[in-house]
């Protein structure tokens, strides 16, 4: 879990917030203001990087995918050191005892344990070897 404050994610909120309102008003836009709202969405598709959004994603996926506590832990640390490159400042990580008691608002966290070898395999009745294997957590690890 990530927690966010300070004076630059603000900012952000608030651009996020200016950013829909200008959204908004497009349908009620007069053709005078049509310049100024072309320069506004000209600003912010400067600022949108798909290339990046998509390396972003596919760096968490490497570590998000496998499912396990440590594996969640590195995307933890990968997600701070990215929001920190990106100007934020007072990111802490926190962490939830995995006890099956503690209680967040009304999500009970479940008890912690990690997969280290799973298989999930037909052994009756007796079907061709390269069907028998449904699951395998090496290959695919959720």
């Amino acid at each position: 879990m990530v927690r966010i404050d300070g004076v630059t994610f603000a900012r952000r909120a608030i651009l996020l917030f200016v950013v829909t309102a200008a959204s908004l008003a497009v349908g009620n836009a007069q053709p005078s203001s049509g310049a100024r709202l072309d320069a506004l969405i000209e600003t912010i598709r400067a600022e949108v990087h798909p290339q990046d959004a998509m390396e972003r994603m596919r760096r968490i996926y490497s570590t998000d995918r496998w499912f396990t506590f440590s594996k969640f832990q590195q995307t933890a640390e990968y997600l701070k050191s990215a929001l920190t490159d990106m100007g934020l400042d007072h990111i802490e990580s926190l962490s939830a005892p995995a006890d099956g008691i503690s209680q967040f608002g009304f999500w009970t966290e479940p008890m912690a344990w990690d997969v280290k070898q799973a298989k999930l395999e037909i052994i009756e009745p007796a079907v061709a070897a390269d069907q028998a294997v449904l699951a395998d957590f090496e290959k695919v690890p959720t």
